[in-house]
This record gives C-alpha cells, structure tokens and sequence, in this order.
C-alpha cells in the first residue's frame, strides 16, 4: 500500500471518528431549559442550535405538539425519551441524524376515551371544541364542560382537536390513553414564540349542521367598532344578519324580527341587549368565551321562539392564577378580576359603567343629540330651535362562582345585571309662547342561573339547571306648551307613560347518551313560568292595562347519527302551553353529506313555536320601546308558529371557505302593530294589533380567506320578507319592517406583528316604512291616516369602518391601544322616518288655515371617532 492510499484511510477513520463523537457529544450534552407550551418545532429548533444535531421530522406535525416540561441537568438522549413519551413519537438516529416519527402500531385494541378541553395558560374549559380521529370522518365536540368522549377508537390512533382561536393539538393514543386532558395554546401566544407561515387563523366556524356557525371572539374584536369591542354587534357582519344599523345591536336574522331569536346566556334568556340605543350590546365582551349561532334548523332541545337561537357561555375565571383586566374608551370604563380560590373553585366578577354622566365626550354628544333631537323634532316640528341637555349612564355587572369538587363534576352560578337610564328636561321660551319638556326612560335586565354538570361515564353526561331572567321598560314624557295668540291663552299640556315586564322562571333537565362511535342520543324536559306587565297611558287614558301568567312544559328527544360519508340528526319537541291549553309537536330534522374532503352538502327543517310577542314599536310621534305580550287566545294575542327550511352547501381547502345556502320560512301569528295616534285603511274592524302570516325566503352567501396575515370574508345576502294580514294593505301582501332586499359586506383584517388592522364596508338596499296617505297636503281628517302599509322606502345605506389596535408588553402588563373611525367618509344614512302634524306657522306662532303634516329624517351617525385602551395583568 502507497502512502496516498494509507492517508487516504487514515483520513476517513478520522471524519468517522469524529462524527461519532460528534453524534455521541451531542446526545451527551446536558440541557437546562424550560418550555412552557412550547410547539416541538421550536424545541427542535432550540435543541440544534445548542447541540448541532441535525433532526427531521413531519413540520406540520411538529407544529401541532405542544411540550411543557423543564429539564434540569438532562442529556439530549433523556429529554428526547421524555419528549417521545410525551408526545407520541419515537426517534432513532441514522447517520448522525436524529428521525422523528409516530409510533408503529403495536395492537388493534379498540378503547374508550375521555377527556377535557382546556385553555393550556388559564385552565379555562373550553367548549364545542372539534375531535375527531386522523384520517376518518369520526369525531365528536366537547359539550358546554369541555368534556368529550370517543368510543371504540383504536389504542394506536390520533386524535386532533380544533378550535376557533387555537392552534390545532394532535394527540397519538395508547393503551393508556383513556382519560386525557388537551391544553390549547391561544393563536396570539403561539406566534409570539414562533413565526408560522401560512397558518390557519379563522374567525368563523361553519360546523356539518346547516344554518349554523361559531365564532373567534378575540379576532371578531379586533373589528372596527363604535365604542368597544363588541362580539354581538360583530355577528351584524355575517351574512344573513342585519348590519346595516349601527346604532342598534338587536339581531335581524333572515327577515325576522329581534324578537323572534332566542338569546341564551349561561343558561338563562335574554329579552333586550342593547345599551345606550344600541351603541352598545348589553353583554360585556370580556367575559364571553363561546358565542354558537344557529341562524334556522336548530337542535330540539332549544325552544320558544320561531326564528334562531344565539347561545353564549361566559369564561368561568382563570384557575391557575389571578388575572384582572382594565378597559377604558371615550364613553365608558370597565374592569374584569379572575380569582382561583384554592384548586376546585374560580371567581369571575366583570362590571362595564359610562361616565357620560360626569364627562361628556364628543362621541356622546354627538350620539345623544341624534336621540334627543330626532325625538324633539318629532315632537315639536321644529328642527333647529330646540334642544336640551340630557343625562345619560348605563351598566352592567356579570359575576360567575365555577366549583369542580370532582373530575367529572362542575357546579356554577351565574348572575348578570344592566340597566340603561336617559333623563332630558328642558324649558324655553319664543314669541308669546314657552315650552317645558320633560322625558325619563329606562330599561334592563336582570338573571341569573345555577347548574350542576357530571360526566357519569364515557358514556353519559347530564345537566340539571334553575334559572332566571327579567326584563323591565318604563317611559314617562310631560309636555306642556302655552302660547298667547291675540290675547287669548292657550295652553297644550299631554303626559304619556308606559311600563313593561316580562320574566321568566325555567328549570331544565338535559342528558347526553353517546350509544356508540355513530350515534348520539340527547334527551331532556324544560319547565317555564312566564309573568308579564304591560300599561300604556296617554293624558290619564289607559290603552293597554295587561297583567298575566303562563306556563310551559317540553319533553324533546333527539339523536344523531353517523353512517360512512352521511350524518343525520332528527329529533322531536312536545309543549304544552297552558293559556290556551294546547299541545305542540315541533319535530327537526338536519342531514350532510360529505361528498369529498373538501365539498359536503346540508339540509334542514324544522318547526317551531313562541309564546312570548315582541311588539316593534315603529311609532310616528315617539321612540318609544317596544314591548312584550304573552299568547293568549283569548286575548286575541296569537302564538307564533314557523317552518323553516334550509339547503346549501361548504367547500372548504386549507385557505378558503365558500358557504352557501338558501332558505324558506313561514311563520304564521305574526302581529303588526298600530298606536293610538294612527289609523290604517283596513276592511276588518279597527284594532291597535293585525294579526297574519310572515313569508321569507332568500340566500346566505359566505367567502372567506381563514389562513396568513391577511384574512377576511366577502357576505352577500339576497332576502325577501313579506307580511300576509288580513284586513290591511287591500288583503295583498307587503313588505315586513325587516325586508330588505340586498346587503353587501366586506370584512378586511391584517396583522403586522404587534398591529392589528380592520376595514368593513355594508352596503344594504332601503327598507320600508309607511306614510300617511296625505303628507305634505291639507289634512282631510284628523286622525294620522296609513293606506298602504310599508309602501315607501329608506334611501339605500352604505358606510366603512376602519380601526387599528396596537398591542403591548410593559413588564407584567400587556395591553393594547385602539382607534376606530365609524362612517369615515361620512354619508349621511336614515334609520327611519318620524312625522308631525304642524298646526302653527312656526315663525309667527299662529294658527294654520290648512295644518298638515310633515316628516322628518331619523338620521344614523356621521363620522365617529373613538379610542380605547385595555390592560391585562
């Protein structure tokens, strides 16, 4: 052997040699780390950069496995056994490289599984969370505990749960792999410790079911927004729900009227949630964990009303440490306090409060003035000569006591509380004549409920549930005008009042039966006991004097069904209503159909029944609230009933998702109401209330980009509502307060690092109103005559929004800074139209050889700017 070729060897020994004691420093080298909620990609990353070993392993994969341990004094070859027991994964080294992957499957052992969904920072459950098996069409979602079960999956299989806000958690099972808890880790601090490309941040959910979506509350808040981060004011930007309103936070869901919906909140319903005319929902968004809307075709264990459901469940407080939240915007302040008392029990107590009442911002002088100005317009006539100076405050206060004695158990009590109150009263004096005018109107809510959840088995969970809810309006206005025409005194004094409760009292029993892996049977009764108040006077004449109480009982059952690529959930409702001593059968039905990975098919019907009416107060002379009635057929108050049916379709990639689904529902016990101040051209004997048929039909359209840092939706919606009554409008259909034909919106959202942008733009076609048949003319006959019912419309409504929120850390405190700028371009948009008799010349105060009336624009705010500032820590 040459000496070229004995170097040559030499040389390769000693790159082997080297390399083996590379690998062998490397798996030798001691770690001292923490990673707390940390993706295995960046403990990989981390793990190279101090070792020099070189791994390969599924990115995607490795994305979704979060590792919280600490080592002290380990080497890399136990922490990676650690991480492989953790995680599911085995690795092996092949020249020099380190190979990660999941674990070969070792049995066929089919097992049971049960566990609980978690927030991985605050121990908050976290609930409809998606599970479902790798690589099947199999799956569940945790229940309102975050408590889920799989039955008969295989002991090698993997799990992945997804939630709305989260980063997604694949879990590999084994034989002991029974009971499992899965932590999610929030979106906003995943991408704090690692740059995702390209992931899936989505702000809507649209689950198998028809009719049906859920929400991100936190990326829904980064909206622009008029004076805080709301989350039912952002359902306004989805399609087939009402936006083009944005002094009103009540839900017109496909043609109906905000009455018609359902609105559950821990439990217990909610009659009105608007705070200060709708600027504001009345439900603090810093409390809400999960908002599920069911726009038709919604689950038999929902009843009372014909429409759609809204079920929202508030946080139960952080039970790893306390946590407080500060909110501040140019109307109002708020604060949220977290506080775990010992291991089992967490405390949430959160109270919003305006001080438009001690400070007067330019936001709410220039909101109230809309109010008060456009109610004294209608008032008076006169639209530039009067004004007043009003006071105004609102609250509210949400507190929640969550007790686990056990695994399987959950113990809570929830209360909420708000009131809105507006006081105006002002004196002046022109000519001969002078004007006092007084007004005090308020509204609220108050409930509460307690409930006991328990996981008894993988098998069963049940609920048991006492709640209740009370609404309560009151409305009082003075005028009193006195003027001197020639010598003689006139003095005008009218004095109205108007008072409405309606509570409710229910106890609820509800089960959950998970037969076997396709098949889920819930089952359940409701007991509800309604009492309302209602009086209406006008210069000491009473028109409504109502004072009454009923009661229901529903049994329901209902099952759902998975068979290879079709899904079927079908169940019955029965109530029984006693004022009119009746039984209803409301029976639903809802199928899918997943044709591929990507496209799946839906359909739903339904029937459904409400007891409880919600009067729309669209009044000529006032804005006064609406109010509620119970069904009583002997009162000639009807109860309401709907059949809806629903069809469509979801196609979805790893980007976007496409939903479109069209729709058809009759409700019949629908009531138009009239005041006392108007008269309509009608062939039936004249009454304040119309009874009749609502007719609607239309298409949901829905584009959303869920992934990268920009994402957004496109919302079309195409409806037709009509009103069929008897008597009115020649006995021929019209237009509903609700129809409105097309609405158009685009929802724009980027994040930048630590800023986040949003711009909306709501186009909506005018909806109806109706007009006295001799506006602007002599009158002909005192009374405020309607011929065609909604037989006008509103110019159409446009305007964009845009808002910039920049977050923050300063030490233990993080926050963030918002400005949002309402209607930037300023277009002048009309919520309705309000109308006055004019008597009186204006300028000489005399009397008028021909009075007539005349009408007034109701008009939406202009240009709005706000900031806001919040502080967690």
């Amino acid at each position: 052997m040459n000496i070229r070729n004995t170097l040559l060897i030499c040389t390769i020994l000693l790159c082997n040699s080297l390399q083996a004691q590379k690998k062998e420093s490397g798996f030798n080298h001691i770690i001292n780390q923490r990673f707390s909620r940390t993706p295995l990609v960046q403990v990989l990353k981390s793990l190279r950069k101090e070792t020099g070993l070189e791994f390969i392993y599924d990115h995607k994969l490795a994305r979704s496995i979060i590792i919280d341990q600490e080592f002290q004094s380990k080497s890399v070859d136990l922490v990676l056994k650690s991480i492989s027991r953790e995680s599911g994964l085995t690795f092996e080294t092949r020249e020099g490289v380190v190979i990660l992957k999941p674990k070969e499957e070792s049995s066929l052992r089919k097992i049971s599984v049960k566990g609980r969904i978690v927030d991985a920072e605050t121990g908050e459950t976290l609930p409809y969370c998606n599970i479902y098996i790798k690589s099947t069409n199999l799956g569940t979602s945790s229940n309102v505990d975050g408590f889920f079960s799989l039955l008969d999956v295989a002991d090698t299989a993997t799990i992945i749960a997804q939630y709305l806000g989260y980063h997604p958690r694949e879990l590999r099972l084994s034989a002991s792999s029974e009971e499992v808890e899965i932590e999610m880790v929030n979106d906003t601090e995943l991408l704090e410790e690692v740059v995702v490309e390209e992931d899936e941040s989505k702000t809507i959910h649209i689950p198998e079911l028809a009719s049906k979506f859920s929400i991100n509350p936190s990326r829904m808040a980064n909206l622009p927004n008029l004076g805080e981060r709301d989350v039912i004011r952002a359902l306004q930007y989805l399609p087939g729900i009402s936006g083009t309103d944005e002094t009103s936070a009540s839900l017109n869901i496909r043609g109906s009227s905000p009455g018609q919906n359902l609105i559950l909140y821990d439990g217990f319903s909610l009659y009105h949630i608007d705070h200060f005319f709708g600027v504001f929902s009345a439900l603090n968004p810093a409390v809400v964990k999960n908002v599920q809307v069911f726009k038709g075709g919604y689950d038999a264990r929902f009843g009372g009303r014909t429409s759609s459901v809204v079920e929202i469940t508030s946080k139960n407080g952080n039970v790893n440490k306390p946590s407080f939240n500060l909110g501040l915007n140019l109307l109002s302040t708020s604060l949220l306090a977290e506080v775990p008392i010992g291991s089992k029990t967490s405390f949430l107590i959160a109270g919003r409060r305006s001080y438009t009442d001690v400070v007067e911002s330019g936001v709410y002088r220039d909101i109230i003035s809309r109010v008060t100005l456009n109610n004294n317009q209608v008032v008076l006539g006169f639209e530039d000569t009067f004004e007043t100076d009003p006071t105004f405050r609102f609250y509210d206060l949400n507190t929640k006591l969550t007790f686990r004695p056990s695994e399987q158990d959950v113990l809570s009590v929830s209360h909420y509380t708000g009131n809105d109150k507006l006081n105006l009263q002002n004196f002046e004096e022109f000519g001969e004549g002078e004007l006092l005018y007084e007004e005090s109107v308020s509204w609220g809510n108050e409930a509460f409920s307690l409930r006991w959840a328990r996981q008894w088995s993988d098998q069963y969970y049940s609920q048991f549930s006492v709640a209740k809810s009370n609404f309560n309006s009151s409305a009082e206005f003075l005028q009193n005008f006195e003027y001197d025409s020639m010598g003689i005194v006139f003095n005008v004094t009218e004095v109205g009042a108007q008072q409405n409760s309606i509570s409710d009292f229910s106890v609820r029993f509800d089960n959950e039966l998970d037969i076997d892996a396709g098949n889920t049977f819930k089952f359940g009764s409701a007991f509800t006991s309604n009492a309302l108040r209602l009086v209406t006077s006008f210069n000491s004449i009473d028109y409504d004097d109502e004072d009454k109480t009923a009661s229901q009982f529903a049994l329901y059952a209902q099952n759902t069904s998975a068979i290879g690529r079709w899904n079927f959930s079908y169940g019955l409702r029965a109530n029984y209503y006693d004022l009119n001593d009746q039984f209803f059968l409301e029976p639903r039905l809802s199928l899918m159909h997943q044709v591929n990975s990507n496209l799946r098919l839906k359909a739903a019907w339904g029937i459904n029944n409400q007891f409880v009416q919600r009067v729309i107060r669209d009044e000529v002379y006032s804005n006064n609230p609406d109010f509620w009635l119970l069904s009583d057929d002997g009162d000639f108050i009807p109860h309401s009933s709907s059949s809806q049916y629903a069809m469509g379709f979801t196609y979805e990639t790893e980007h976007f998702l496409l939903d479109v689904e069209g729709y058809k529902n009759k409700t019949q016990g629908v009531l138009e109401y009239f005041s006392p101040f108007e008269v309509v051209e009608t062939s039936e004997p004249f009454s304040f209330y119309f009874e009749g048929n609502n007719y609607s039909k239309g298409i949901d359209f829905l584009l959303q980009k869920k992934s990268g840092k920009y994402n957004g939706w496109l919302a079309y919606s195409l409806n037709k509502s009509e009103n069929d009554i008897p008597g009115l409008n020649e006995d021929d259909r019209f237009p509903s307060k609700q129809d409105q034909r097309h609405e158009f919106k685009i929802i724009n959202m980027i994040s930048a690092g630590s800023w986040n942008f949003g711009a909306t733009w709501v186009y909506g076609s005018g909806r109806p109103f109706s007009a006295p048949e001799d506006l602007g003319q002599e009158i002909l006959d005192d009374d405020f005559v309607v011929d065609n019912v909604n037989s006008e419309r509103l110019p159409s409504y446009h305007r964009m929004d845009v808002s910039a929120n920049y977050s923050f850390k300063l030490g233990g405190v993080s926050g963030d800074l918002g400005l949002s700028l309402s209607n930037v371009y300023n277009r002048e948009n009309i919520k309705s139209k309000r109308f006055f008799r004019i008597d009186l010349d204006p300028v000489t105060f005399q009397d008028l050889d021909e009075p007539r009336y005349l009408s007034s624009d109701v008009k939406l705010l202009g240009f709005t700017p706000n900031f806001s500032l919040r502080l967690s820590f």
